[in-house]
């Protein structure tokens, strides 16, 4: 019978954010960007190793929220100068249909 190697050792502070991670529960539902600033979800995302300001998530006119579009129910996120949008399929397929029109 072969046995598994025993998983490496994390050092402390990544072995901390993993149980972070692990231990999360997501509430589920859609937050406005401003509760992100909210001291519970910023300690939850430190805990996590988040190593930004979550103030940069509450604004969505500033960068970087100021890049995501809605298409009628789906979003998307600008990823070039020239306007090229990133999305699923089937959020830009109604578009793309009346196009080809």
């Amino acid at each position: 019978m072969v046995t598994a190697p025993p998983a490496p050792k994390l050092d402390p502070k990544a072995q901390a954010e993993a149980d972070a991670r692990a231990a999360f529960k997501n509430p589920g539902g859609m937050w406005m960007p401003r509760q992100l600033a909210l001291p519970l979800h910023v300690s939850a995302m430190q805990a996590m190793g988040t190593k930004f300001d979550l103030k940069a998530l509450t604004d969505p006119l500033a960068d970087p929220l100021n890049a995501v579009v809605s298409l009628g129910g789906c979003t998307g996120s600008f990823v070039s100068a020239e306007g090229l949008v990133i999305t699923n399929h089937h959020c830009a397929q109604g578009a793309l249909a009346s196009l080809g029109r």
